[in-house]
């Protein structure tokens, strides 16, 4: 954890990304450039495949349709492997909120399978391609750092734990939402405020935070990193699930 970054923008709040991670290089609001060790080489051969995000990236596993097909274990977690990769990385020329949006769709589709966040971190280990060729051949021979990995999984339980607070429903029980108690509370507050009206627009970091003081503030900056998104994914998750229910 040491090429972490140690402290979040403080002007971050709810629309930074990665500024506390340096090789996961990507804000939405303001384009921060901010690299990851381990994605550096990743970053100078990716300015090759930019044409890859041209026009839509929402991904097919989550249309709201009146039916719905469950789809692979494999195609799922490739799915939550590249869209993640997509966020970070914006020479890969996917639009942030595009890439956050298919990641959450992704998210939801595991959660709806009955996939665990466990096993689709076990199968990305064992084979880390994403389905997509241009996006394989700038990860060939690279890995993600242990700190990425955990934001990736701290983005998944996020919108595991939004589905489980609304009791979305799941072919089979996910398992272990994520080990983090405190970002479980976060999401759920999250959840609650938005069942109460707010909009992402309306509710701040701090301000959740603040719901549960005894936790006190962020003690590391990679939690830092995932709160700070936690909102933004919250709001997303529970727009594709009205979706998917309507």
């Amino acid at each position: 954890m040491r090429h972490v970054v140690a402290a979040l923008t403080a002007s971050c709040e709810s629309r930074c990304l990665f500024c506390c991670c340096p090789g996961l290089a990507r804000i939405d609001i303001g384009r921060c450039s901010r690299p990851v060790r381990s994605l550096r080489r990743l970053r100078q051969t990716s300015h090759r495949i930019q044409g890859h995000g041209s026009g839509s990236t929402t991904t097919t596993l989550c249309k709201a349709s009146g039916s719905w097909a469950k789809p692979s274990f494999k195609d799922v977690a490739q799915k939550v492997q590249r869209h993640f990769l997509e966020a970070a990385v914006p020479e890969f020329g996917v639009p942030y909120t595009d890439a956050l949006q298919s990641f959450v769709q992704a998210g939801v589709a595991a959660y709806r399978s009955g996939y665990s966040i466990a096993s689709i971190n076990l199968q990305l280990q064992m084979a880390r391609n994403t389905g997509v060729a241009a996006i394989d051949t700038a990860l060939q021979g690279r890995q993600l750092q242990q700190d990425e990995i955990d934001l990736r999984s701290g983005w998944l339980a996020t919108v595991y734990i939004a589905l489980d607070a609304i009791k979305f429903p799941a072919e089979d029980s996910p398992g272990q939402l994520g080990l983090d108690q405190r970002l479980d509370i976060f999401a759920r507050n999250v959840v609650n405020l938005a069942g109460k009206g707010y909009d992402m627009k309306r509710v701040k970091l701090q301000e959740v935070l603040d719901m549960d003081p005894i936790t006190g503030p962020p003690r590391t900056p990679l939690e830092s990193a995932v709160l700070s998104q936690a909102i933004r994914i919250v709001f997303m998750t529970l727009e594709a699930a009205r979706q998917q229910r309507s």
